[in-house]
């Protein structure tokens, strides 16, 4: 299992950090947790993987710095040039199919299926299996609604946790069952202030032991968030691998565990 972070920063324009989207893959089964701005060029960019290759988009919340790059996503796959016959995925949290409904009713045909199967949903804690993967979601604390999202590879067992946008709550740890391979934590608060809905590196630090996660990736970072900074305070709370996340970066933990 890869996760590749294809933006690492907020809604906050940042040189070298785009809005949130990261790609899970394993082996030639892709999917996407979330598409802000530009995620979907990143795709490209820093992973090599079309459009036509995603099996699905996991959406944490209905920001948009999360979900911008849909519409766009949709209205490119009815190009000729990027040929599809495989059906996607698109599933987040309650709103999401109204979601795609609004943007239906304001672009009509240009965001349906050209010739594949389109399947929006609503997630309510339900787990959901799809090519291969296992998807568990939970609610955290954030001003609209967000979902957690702990996918497992169903062959290897490998899993990975996206936090999207929050503070934890019971049912997210309660999710990661104590054995995280992988956790994306958001990280948009710089050390030692706090903001609700929001984590700080101490929080996001906290959070990777409560979850037994094996690698910590910090994510989500504003422009105040500084890089020795944020990896310290966290180091304070976890005493495993830290990572802070950078557009493009690539992680896997066995590329971890040797060292790569």
């Amino acid at each position: 299992m890869i996760v590749t972070i294809l933006g690492s920063g907020t809604s906050v324009p940042q040189r070298a950090r785009s809005a949130p989207g990261s790609l899970v893959r394993v082996g030639k089964r892709c999917l996407l947790v979330d598409a802000g701005t530009g995620v979907i060029w990143n795709l490209l960019r820093f992973a090599g993987i079309g459009l036509d290759r995603l099996g699905g988009v996991l959406l944490t919340h209905l920001h948009i710095d999360h979900c911008a790059d849909l519409a766009p996503m949709l209205f490119a796959l009815r190009s000729v040039e990027l040929p599809r016959s495989a059906p996607l995925l698109v599933a987040g949290p309650e709103g999401t199919e109204n979601y795609y409904k609004s943007l239906h009713g304001l672009y009509g045909r240009w965001v349906e299926p050209a010739d594949y199967e389109l399947s929006v949903k609503d997630l309510r804690g339900e787990v959901l299996r799809w090519e291969g993967f296992e998807i568990r979601s939970a609610r955290t604390e954030h001003s609209l609604e967000n979902i957690a999202y702990r996918i497992t590879d169903e062959e290897s067992g490998r899993n990975c946790l996206f936090t999207g946008d929050g503070q934890p709550t019971e049912s997210l740890i309660a999710m990661a069952g104590g054995e995280v391979d992988i956790l994306i934590a958001e990280c948009a608060v710089p050390p030692e202030d706090t903001e609700m809905g929001h984590m700080n590196p101490a929080q996001a630090g906290a959070l990777a032991s409560d979850c037994g996660a094996r690698l910590l990736v910090l994510n989500h970072l504003n422009p105040g968030c500084q890089r020795e900074a944020v990896a310290s305070e966290a180091a304070r709370y976890f005493s495993g691998k830290i990572l802070v996340a950078e557009d493009g970066m690539s992680v896997s933990l066995e590329s971890v565990e040797s060292g790569g």
